[in-house]
């Protein structure tokens, strides 16, 4: 998974150096997600609609998911292309060259691209490109399709063609598994009092609260400390 090489279009395009290994579906506490995390395994795996729409707020595991798909295409070894918007900023239509052939295509933030002209072309191309080949194109945004800015009607259209899931938000319950799930994920001990206080002073969506979790990691072996309530405390006040 390194870097692009310009001679090899027509092979699997790497995955961007900002791609997290940690992101996969083990990682992923569903929560009552689990028929959207089944579908996605279906599209990574080939055997899926040609069009999967994921929608909802940020830091609600939309890139996760998109990435553990990615994951487990790539160990199938199906061809496979990851497109962050934010991260990408594209300026013309030349960010989805040499898509058409892969397997599976992601795109991260999808309304960011929206509203430009010669993008949204050669995304409505693309779309169709993959659909004749029997490939998955799998995109995410913070709305529904019915609320994207699209601009070109027949773009638009092909939105409804698609399999729609909101990402439902995690109850109180799911988020302490989720937040279990990462820690051993890290190898930290967290205490369930220690995870009660961090719902209860924090942000709970889990892209937040995963960030958090590697910040308390590198406090934690700096200090040589355990987390405890007092210690995660100070942490946070130096934080704010």
């Amino acid at each position: 998974m390194g870097r692009e090489n310009p001679s090899h279009r027509a092979a699997q395009l790497p995955l961007p150096p900002f791609f997290s290994p940690r992101a996969t579906f083990d990682q992923f506490w569903p929560g009552g997600n689990e028929q959207l995390v089944h579908s996605l395994r279906s599209a990574a795996a080939g055997s899926s609609d040609p069009l999967l729409f994921l929608w909802g707020p940020p830091d609600s595991g939309k890139s996760h998911l998109l990435q553990a798909a990615c994951h487990c295409a790539h160990r199938q070894g199906r061809t496979v292309s990851y497109l962050p918007m934010r991260e990408l900023n594209p300026k013309g239509p030349e960010v989805f060259d040499g898509l058409a052939e892969q397997h599976l295509v992601c795109i991260d933030d999808l309304e960011l691209i929206l509203g430009t002209p010669s993008l949204e072309r050669t995304l409505f191309l693309l779309y169709n490109a993959l659909r004749e080949r029997g490939h998955c194109l799998l995109v995410t945004a913070s709305m529904p399709p019915n609320d994207l800015p699209t601009q070109l009607p027949d773009l638009r259209s092909r939105w409804s063609w698609g399999v729609v899931y909101r990402i439902n938000p995690l109850d109180e319950e799911n988020t302490l598994a989720a937040l279990e799930l990462c820690a051993r994920e890290l190898g930290l001990d967290l205490p369930i009092s220690v995870k009660r206080f961090l719902l209860a002073r924090c942000r709970r969506d889990l892209g937040f609260l995963r960030r958090l979790l590697d910040e308390l990691d590198r406090a934690s072996l700096a200090a040589q400390r355990k987390l405890t309530i007092p210690f995660v405390k100070q942490i946070l006040e130096q934080q704010s």
